[in-house]
């Protein structure tokens, strides 16, 4: 077990950082005044830590559904499955869904303020 935890945390970790790139905006846009909005980059250093800070979440978040599916669901007769690739993938979009409903009820209570 202590092998697939292994493998689901680097799994993690690169499909994290590659998501990260696609979703993680490099810019801020406020709106400082009615009708004008300003932009402005952020530092490369702050956008590097923001995308490895997003790939460690997803990384820890597959490695704990990966272990609660392997201690908790799995029963002792269950065939194992036929491929890592199965069980990583499950984990990885229950986590993956986890994420967008957090992000998404964030974003509502952040439009409400």
């Amino acid at each position: 077990m202590e092998r697939l935890l292994v493998k689901a945390g680097i799994y993690g970790f690169i499909v994290g950082l590659f998501l990260a790139i696609l979703f993680c905006a490099d810019t801020v846009t406020t709106q400082p005044g009615r009708g004008l909005f300003s932009s402005e980059a952020l530092p490369m250093r702050e956008y590097i830590l923001s995308l490895l800070r997003f790939a460690i979440k997803l990384s820890l978040g597959t490695v704990v559904a990966v272990w609660v599916y392997e201690r908790f669901l799995r029963t002792p007769d269950d065939e194992p499955e036929p491929s890592f690739w199965l069980g990583f993938f499950k984990a990885f979009f229950i986590v993956f869904a986890l994420i967008i409903v957090a992000a998404l009820l964030f974003s509502a209570i952040g439009q409400h303020r």
